[in-house]
């Protein structure tokens, strides 16, 4: 059952990831390493799904024909390899080197798929079986089929290997090198399970066992799908990687923005109630589907209003409440810049109350802040200093004339 499971997995996964990569085609559908890829993982999905077990058996018996989702799965993972094989090839070399390349692979793999039809028919494989290879490894014309499948495979999911780590060398840090990475990885896995299976081949047909505790090498039922579909996700990861991992990191950006933006709002309000001069002009209201870009800019302009806002304040702030913040930030286990926010932040409630009540101490307190270097330094420190407000309980009910400000 978990075998099952984890095969269904990967094939909706690989398959979702063709049909994503499909959308690409829309654009530009003459490029040959787009419509490769494409091909390689929805075959790669059709091919896992068609092998789990709660598949295999009842497609098998519903066709009338047994075992022929075997070679079906086969002759589909031979597809997979020779597509992505194809691709890295027009990424690896320029298209007039590629494209002969690519023609004798392609040559050369169906060919080895002929021969694998022509030995299955000719196979004594009568007997539909999930254990396929564990049932019937000793018929010696199913032996030399597993022996031109695992070679056919084995050696494009090398190339796939090779290719991937040569061309990953060249490449900047960035999502097409650790695609290259994660593609290299299962495609390592794949031709370990190559190696596997025809290790496996090998001993069984001299009737040689695993000792005891080795001896889950002979489950060739759970050992190969336990190495093939791992790297089928791996490389389903690392051929997609490079087209959605920046669209993740935008949306992840976006969503880390609206919340610092928001979190700035709760302090910036206030403040401007207070001294309205600090606005810059009329204030856009932070949408659902903001450009991150545009967002930015909100914050940035937050991050120079809050600062306006705070240092028209510098006569408010009071030395008495500045130390009785001090002492409660110290009683409650706050040190560094999350006890120089607490502290900021009740000054600024303080001053705010006392230009409401037209009062000044006679010697201003100095707040000491946190020393931001750059802009980014700057919005992290007024984000703690925003919170600290917020927890404190120091947001105020609208004052007459707010309604002119949109809060996001």
């Amino acid at each position: 059952m978990l075998v099952s499971v984890v095969m269904v997995t990967a094939s909706a996964a690989s398959l979702v990831a063709a049909a994503y990569k499909a959308l690409g085609l829309r654009s530009n559908p003459r490029n040959p390493s787009l419509r490769a890829l494409v091909f390689g993982l929805f075959v790669l999905g059709v091919s896992i799904a068609a092998t789990a077990p709660v598949v295999y058996t009842p497609v098998n018996h519903l066709i009338g024909i047994p075992n022929l989702l075997r070679v079906t799965t086969h002759l589909g993972m031979i597809a997979f390899s020779v597509a992505i094989t194809i691709m890295r090839l027009y990424v690896a070399y320029p298209a007039e080197q590629a494209g002969p390349r690519a023609r004798r692979r392609v040559v050369a793999y169906i060919a080895a798929g002929v021969t694998m039809a022509v030995l299955f028919v000719a196979a004594p494989v009568d007997e539909d079986r999930v254990d396929w290879t564990i049932h019937y490894g000793d018929e010696p014309i199913v032996r030399v089929y597993l022996l031109v499948y695992l070679l056919t495979f084995g050696s494009a999911i090398f190339e796939i290997a090779l290719l991937s780590h040569r061309t990953a060398k060249f490449l900047p840090a960035g999502p097409l090198r650790s695609g290259m990475r994660f593609t290299e990885i299962g495609a390592s896995l794949g031709f370990a399970y190559s190696v596997y299976k025809a290790a496996y081949v090998a001993w069984s047909a001299f009737g040689v066992t695993m000792p005891g505790p080795i001896a889950w090498l002979d489950r060739e039922d759970l050992v190969s799908p336990l190495l093939a579909t791992p790297g089928a996700v791996l490389m389903v990861i690392g051929l997609t990687l490079p087209s959605w991992l920046p669209s993740l990191r935008a949306a992840r950006a976006g969503i880390g923005l609206r919340r610092t933006y928001r979190d700035l709002y709760h302090l910036w309000l206030p403040l401007y109630h207070a001294e309205p001069e600090i606005l810059f002009g009329p204030v856009p209201p932070a949408r659902p589907g903001l450009r991150p870009s545009r967002l930015a800019k909100l914050v940035e302009r937050r991050a120079i209003e809050i600062p306006d806002g705070m240092l028209r304040l510098a006569a408010y702030y009071d030395p008495a409440v500045q130390a009785a913040a001090e002492a409660a930030a110290t009683r409650a286990g706050l040190a560094g810049d999350d006890a120089r926010a607490a502290v900021a932040a009740e000054c600024i409630r303080d001053a705010l109350d006392a230009v409401r009540a037209g009062r000044r101490p006679a010697t201003p307190a100095v707040l000491e802040l946190a020393g931001a270097t750059t802009l980014a330094d700057e919005i992290r420190w007024l984000e703690r200093v925003a919170r600290a407000y917020r927890r404190q309980g120091a947001a105020r009910p609208r004052a007459r004339g707010a309604e002119a400000v949109t809060a996001p």
